[in-house]
């Protein structure tokens, strides 16, 4: 039966690889038993399966709802192929309390993965406006993957395996690193429900429901080797308050002016960790459906003429969404791991 408070039951997780050419073979070897279906084999935990896909053909694999996870799957294709993850109903909060979202992201490829990240708090939601303990997973791709935290972050792992899931949370902003670019890793951050202590802060406007500001959501976390210096983004009208999350690199020995084209140029910078090379803000462009300055949702500029990232994020009563506003998606290493 579905926990008391919500309308369904959590999961299932699924995941979807979506062919570009003809012809294309893909290797997989899962963590969990992906079941077989109708004209589908299934593959089986830590076996290796062999697919064929044609252009714009898709395999797709909803697990049962129970605790397996395929986090750290691995796959390999030899023409390009897209990765879809995702959770139907995701509920990170086990009290009879409402809460749970669905949660839909793809995957970088290898290629494609830092060997350094910077992660930055999304906008505190709590009513007192004290710090929020973020959520974060990361995955190891290559087997003794050393990593080194600034500021440390207790509980977080220092070592990483092929296909190693670990998740940890903290308050602070953070740089994580490995010993060199031959050892990539990925990063996430989720948003916990809006079951805060003492209630949020004020933001959620819908009709009917509690005024608890945001939900469950998985968001993943660009490298700061492919931060842009302009991104063109888009913000849900439907939803009544809008966050951005900005991190911008030293470059040059500063940190360039970041805009945004309704609000200026931005301020209230602060430092992640003792290295001074990175810093980060957060603003609204709109909330509780009262504008900020002349910002509305809808279609957005941020510019600078150093590298940053930005994160997007739209709130309203147990319900959210976030996205980055956009990545280089360059190639930042040759590392290719082979299914065994």
């Amino acid at each position: 039966a579905p926990p008391a408070g919500t309308y369904a039951t959590p999961g299932p997780l699924w995941l979807q690889i979506v062919g570009l050419e003809d012809g294309t073979k893909v290797e997989l070897r899962p963590t969990a038993d992906l079941l077989q279906g109708p004209g589908l084999n299934g593959a089986m935990a830590n076996q290796l399966a062999v697919y064929e896909l044609g252009a714009g053909e898709i395999l797709q694999w909803e697990l049962p709802q129970n605790k397996l996870d395929p986090s750290g799957s691995l796959l390999l294709s030899d023409k390009p192929v897209a990765l879809h993850t995702g959770n139907r109903f995701l509920r990170l909060q086990p009290m009879p309390a409402p809460g749970g979202e669905s949660t839909h992201q793809q995957n970088s490829a290898i290629s494609a993965l830092g060997s350094a990240y910077v992660a930055a708090p999304y906008e505190t939601r709590r009513k007192d406006l004290a710090p929020e303990e973020v959520d974060y997973r990361i995955v190891g791709v290559i087997d003794g993957t050393t990593l080194t935290y600034d500021p440390p972050v207790p509980g977080a792992p220092t070592t990483l395996d092929e296909g190693q899931v670990a998740d940890f949370a903290t308050t602070e902003a953070f740089e994580v690193r490995s010993q060199d670019g031959d050892h990539p890793f990925a990063l996430a951050q989720l948003m916990d429900t809006a079951n805060l202590p003492g209630g949020t802060r004020p933001g959620a406007t819908a009709m009917g429901y509690p005024p608890a500001l945001g939900d469950e959501e998985f968001v993943v976390v660009l490298p700061p080797a492919q931060f842009l210096q302009r991104y063109a983004f888009f913000t849900d009208p439907t939803y009544p308050t809008t966050n951005l999350v900005v991190t911008r690199a030293k470059k040059d020995g500063a940190f360039a002016p970041v805009s945004v084209d309704c609000l200026g140029e931005l301020g209230g910078w602060k430092p992640v960790g003792q290295g001074d090379l990175y810093e980060f803000t957060t603003v609204d462009i709109i909330r509780a459906d009262i504008p900020v300055m002349n910002c509305e949702n809808g279609h957005h500029l941020a510019e600078s003429e150093g590298p940053f990232g930005l994160v997007v994020w739209g709130l309203d009563s147990y319900s959210s969404y976030a996205y980055p506003a956009g990545g280089a998606a360059a190639t930042l290493s040759d590392v290719v791991v082979i299914p065994q």
